[in-house]
């Protein structure tokens, strides 16, 4: 699995300086696109450079070599940056990827999901290979860990234990904790 929790490893910078500097071609061009630029909160048009799966560049310049960049046409499109879904449950009425292809199709390329359905159904063992399936798709699939169920449950201790926890928390696709709905009994001093 790729190293998706930090921006950039130096070498992806070094060819993103290439590119800058013309010694390396961009992969993809968006020629002429009106895009949101969401920190003036206005329309703008520019030539946006991509290499690989980063924008590296958003302006009026074009590079001198293009001979083997894909150059796709804008005009007239409007283009946005990809939105942010903090709180998904991916389970209710559908599965995660279906859900995933659905609110892309809007939008919304990223989501943090809750891992219950997984955490209970599965061990972490076979939960982990499926989120290495789903990192493989063109989403950005996120989750957060459980420490406890939705509801009261007779068995609860048997399955929210500290071990599988942190094995949850320690994975490199779980960027938070989440939905801790017992919290009552852990003000209480219940540290299960």
């Amino acid at each position: 699995m790729e190293n998706r929790r930090y921006k950039w490893n130096n070498q992806q910078l070094r060819n993103h300086v290439k590119v800058l500097d013309g010694e390396k071609q961009p992969s993809i061009i968006l020629k002429n696109a009106t895009y949101l630029n969401s920190y003036l909160s206005r329309w703008d048009t520019a030539n946006i450079w991509i290499d690989g799966d980063r924008i590296v560049y958003v302006g009026d310049d074009l590079p001198a070599n293009v001979r083997e960049t894909e150059i796709i046409d804008c005009e007239g499109k409007y283009l946005v940056p990809g939105y942010i879904e903090p709180h998904a449950h991916p389970y209710q009425e559908y599965n995660p990827l279906a859900f995933a292809k659905y609110a892309a199709q809007f939008g919304t390329t990223t989501l943090i999901n809750d891992n219950l359905v997984l955490f209970v159904l599965l061990n972490p063992e076979k939960a982990f290979d499926l989120l290495e399936e789903l990192d493989k798709t063109p989403y950005n699939m996120y989750w957060w860990c459980r420490f406890d169920p939705q509801t009261e449950m007779s068995n609860h201790g048997e399955i929210f234990h500290t071990t599988d926890i942190l094995q949850w928390l320690r994975h490199e696709s779980v960027v938070q904790g989440g939905e801790l709905t017992a919290w009552p009994k852990l003000l209480e001093g219940d540290d299960h």
